[in-house]
């Protein structure tokens, strides 16, 4: 699961850097609470962007499921959240992308500064999509979608000739899911 901002170069270069560690919050404190409902790892949160991960260090049920949950609830949050954004002059929205596969889990990282990470082709895959998403799209690839499409309503968007992949993804965009969301919170 890859998420990160639209427009994010741009603001940059726009605002003094106490603005942009404000909305940086904002977007972060979003995130965070919805890595606690769902259950996600953090791999890596770098600037504008998030990498998250399920079934380890923790196994879940519903992985697939879970991440495209999660994606729907963090559209709705920016849903929210980019309007008042916008208001301030903040051109800014939130792509995303997820895969499914396998990818080898562990500390990476030099003495006095390591992260706990997800490293394979599935993140790579996953990346890539969330790099083709426009605000608001949440770019699935077709093995994810095959594990969760009795739960979700798509919309297809074609191939992507993806950078570092020898062939082209067939992409779809989740437009929601079709069973209600049960309660992840924690008792």
């Amino acid at each position: 699961f890859f998420a990160d901002l639209r427009g994010w170069t741009s603001f940059v270069d726009a605002v003094e850097p106490e603005e942009l560690m404000r909305v940086l919050g904002e977007f972060h404190g979003v995130i965070g609470e919805l890595v606690s409902r769902f259950d996600a790892t953090v791999g890596f949160i770098e600037g504008d962007g998030v990498q998250l991960f399920f079934n380890d260090p923790i196994e879940v049920p519903d992985a697939a499921l879970r991440a495209v949950r999660l994606a729907c609830a963090l559209r709705e949050e920016m849903a929210e959240l980019t309007p008042q954004w916008h208001k301030l002059g903040y051109d800014l929205g939130c792509g995303t992308g997820i895969a499914l596969g396998y990818a080898t889990c562990g500390e990476v990282g030099f003495e006095g500064r390591s992260d706990y990470a997800a490293i394979g082709a599935v993140t790579n895959l996953a990346s890539r999509l969330a790099d083709e998403a426009a605000a608001g799209q949440i770019l699935i690839e077709r093995r994810l979608y095959a594990e969760v499409e009795d739960a979700v309503e798509v919309q297809p968007v074609g191939e992507f000739k993806l950078r570092g992949l020898r062939r082209p993804i067939v992409a779809f965009n989740v437009t929601g899911v079709r069973e209600p969301a049960a309660d992840l919170s924690r008792p």
